[in-house]
């Protein structure tokens, strides 16, 4: 500062209350704000007091919402693990899945082709059948003809004999016809008779 203070510099140091310049009236002033100091003091301590009680409540709030948060990411990456095991094991259980439907539709193409041949095999077995019943008739029925053929040779000789018999016959008619007056119309009349019984 270069000189003296101006007078507005120092109007707050005066006193313009009458009162202030009684010096009972200081003491009692001073006193009250002794007692005002005090007591900013006293509520100062306890603020500061709760504040410690409140650092330590927050320092152990903090710690807690700390482990919290620890125990909430813990928590989340276990869940998101959870979630790509899930995802794998649902992806596996697709695969599986087709695979099996997979396996199935072969076993059942399989099955259908082995039901086709057994039954192409049965319908054969069964045409087999029909050929072996048919080849066994016709064999039983040529037994049966060449017994009745080798039963029947007597009556082949037999008949053989019958026709030479009826051979004879004819030539012996023919021979008596050409004596006959009518040229043998009578003996050919009496032959049919002859040859029937």
């Amino acid at each position: 500062m270069d000189g003296p203070p101006d007078a507005k510099d120092l109007q707050p140091f005066v006193l313009s209350d009458i009162q202030a310049s009684n010096p009972d009236n200081l003491k009692e002033e001073r006193k009250g704000k002794a007692q005002e100091l005090g007591d900013s003091n006293k509520r100062a301590r306890l603020l500061e007091d709760q504040k410690d009680d409140l650092d330590h409540i927050l320092l152990g709030s903090t710690s807690v919402i700390r482990t919290r948060k620890e125990e909430l990411k813990k928590a989340e990456y276990r869940i998101c693990e959870l979630g790509r095991m899930l995802d794998k094991s649902l992806t596996d259980k697709k695969e599986i899945k087709l695979d099996f439907e997979a396996q199935i539709r072969d076993l059942r193409d399989a099955l259908k082709k082995c039901e086709e041949k057994l039954s192409r095999e049965i319908l054969q077995k069964e045409e087999a059948e029909r050929n072996c019943h048919h080849l066994m008739y016709q064999l039983e029925e040529a037994t049966r003809r060449f017994a009745v053929l080798e039963s029947q040779e007597d009556v082949v000789q037999v008949l053989r004999a019958a026709d030479q018999l009826e051979r004879d016959l004819v030539q012996i008619a023919v021979e008596d016809s050409v004596d006959s007056d009518d040229g043998g119309k009578a003996v050919i009349r009496e032959m049919p008779s002859i040859l029937c019984c």
